[in-house]
């Protein structure tokens, strides 16, 4: 099963449940793997999910929660920066910045080894 984790929420009625899942997705933590949330979240806050009025058939009716989301502001950066040494040829590039990286502080770094080995 690749299923990563459960997420259940619960609330006195259906609007109360819903809105707790919308935050438990918001700050789910999951790092190093692509997930479903940013659908999820579509999903949930749709119209018709909130309603009640809905069937196996949702998705296929509504092809637009699957439209992956533009890139991130991260993305948009990177692309900028990789679009500006290009431009300059590698040029401005400073010597042992390849290395520098190397060091750069990730999500996974700290983490005990016994968790990820």
């Amino acid at each position: 099963d690749s299923m990563l984790a459960k997420l259940v929420a619960w609330g006195p009625d259906r609007q109360a449940a819903i809105g707790r899942m919308l935050r438990a997705l918001a700050s789910f933590p999951v790092l190093g793997v692509t997930t479903n949330i940013p659908f999820l979240l579509r999903a949930i806050s749709h119209p018709d999910f909130r309603s009640g009025d809905y069937d196996t058939g949702f998705i296929d009716k509504h092809p637009e929660l699957t439209a992956a989301p533009g890139p991130g502001r991260l993305n948009g950066a990177a692309a900028e920066i990789a679009e500006r040494i290009w431009q300059s040829g590698g040029n401005n590039i400073p010597r042992g910045a390849g290395e520098t990286f190397r060091d750069v502080a990730g999500p996974w770094r700290g983490l005990p080894k016994t968790t990820f080995p």
